[in-house]
């Protein structure tokens, strides 16, 4: 009887032995990609997300935020950017910190992040979305105007929105919702600021070269890119310029004592152009200011924007869009004012083309 019980203890001993060997072995189900991949770019949003809301109140208002504050008191003071003021006019009755009034575009810097994820993925595939979207969250430039109570992160938001609609435009079935969709996209990126114009301008004309329409390539840029060298030059003309003037005086509310000036094209321009790159790869900025690592810094992302740009052109159809911010920046030289008795031009009508600088830059890091 005990031999009978020993045998079996000893199996039952031996039974829970291979349980436990049997559990050892087995290894947990492994993670879907599709799930892998949707935490990693939710990561990056969330990332980007709290970049832009840490220290958002630190500073108190200042400049051109007091402009914006009355511009949506009194919507239509200032067309220029009139969807923003609109949208601050309903925003301000709520909150009045400084938290609550820059959270708008905190809102479009991140959303312009998920987006410009989804235009990395359609030019270059997800690894090359990743990069895009990690590199607009991290972007001191982007992050600058995510925390400003200005309309400039709706301008990012609304060029990256576009490009995004025009590149599903081409590749998906063209239905009239779609034509609706890029109209009222094409629509807010006009009316997010007053150069809105000539990043719908450089857009459309990459839409175009990727279209493959049955114009000659050299048509097309004759056309596309020879009409705003004209239109560039017409703005030199005094009867344009001050008519053009006038007309941003009255809708831009634009001080009547500021009158532009042209200056001629000279190393002054071309170094403001470098400064604008700078600005762009680095913010606004930039503490210690080491001219080895920014030197490094340059050369290693004009590197990649190269290589970016030349595999844009041999792998995708849309070879002609890294070629759209020099078109904006073109435009942008003509944008001269007077500032302190000095004269500058602005870098910042090129804003809504810097998503597209990321693409490439995603582009040229995808080894």
């Amino acid at each position: 009887m005990r031999g009978a019980c020993r045998a079996l203890d000893r199996g039952a001993y031996q039974r829970q032995v291979l349980t436990n060997s049997d559990l050892i072995s087995v290894k947990a189900p492994a993670i879907p990609v599709d799930v892998r991949r949707q935490a990693i770019v939710l990561s990056v949003v969330v990332l980007a997300a709290v970049l832009r809301i840490y220290a958002i109140s630190l500073y108190p208002l200042a400049g051109d935020e007091y402009g914006s504050l009355a511009e949506a008191k009194a919507v239509g003071l200032n067309w220029n950017s009139i969807i923003y003021s609109g949208l601050m006019h309903f925003w301000i009755r709520v909150g009045s910190s400084e938290l609550w009034l820059r959270l708008p575009s905190a809102i479009f810097g991140t959303a312009t992040v998920a987006i410009l994820f989804r235009v990395g993925e359609k030019l270059g595939g997800w690894r090359t979305g990743v990069v895009a979207a990690l590199l607009a969250a991290t972007s001191p430039f982007s992050i600058y105007h995510s925390q400003e109570l200005r309309f400039y992160s709706f301008f990012i938001f609304a060029s990256a929105a576009f490009v995004l609609v025009t590149i599903n435009y081409l590749e998906n079935r063209r239905t009239p919702r779609s034509r609706a969709v890029m109209f009222l996209t094409g629509a807010a990126l006009v009316l997010s600021h007053f150069l809105g114009v000539l990043a719908l301008y450089a857009q459309i004309a990459s839409t175009a070269f990727a279209a493959r329409s049955r114009w000659s390539r050299r048509t097309l840029s004759l056309i596309l890119f020879g009409l705003p060298v004209v239109l560039c030059g017409l703005l030199l003309t005094p009867f344009v310029r001050h008519g053009l003037w006038r007309l941003y005086r009255i809708y831009g509310n634009a001080p009547s004592s500021i009158e532009p000036v042209m200056t001629p094209v000279s190393i002054v321009n071309l170094v403001k152009a470098a400064f604008a790159g700078f600005i762009f790869i680095f913010g606004y900025h930039v503490y210690p200011l080491r001219l080895f690592l920014v030197g490094a810094g340059l050369g290693l992302s004009g590197f990649l924007l190269l290589v970016g740009a030349r595999r844009m052109w041999k792998e995708t159809r849309w070879g002609v869009l890294p070629f759209a911010p020099a078109l904006v920046a073109n435009g942008d030289r003509r944008n001269v004012i007077q500032e302190t008795g000095s004269y500058c031009s602005g870098h910042r009508g090129a804003d809504g083309q810097r998503g597209v600088d990321l693409v490439r830059l995603a582009k040229g890091l995808d080894l």
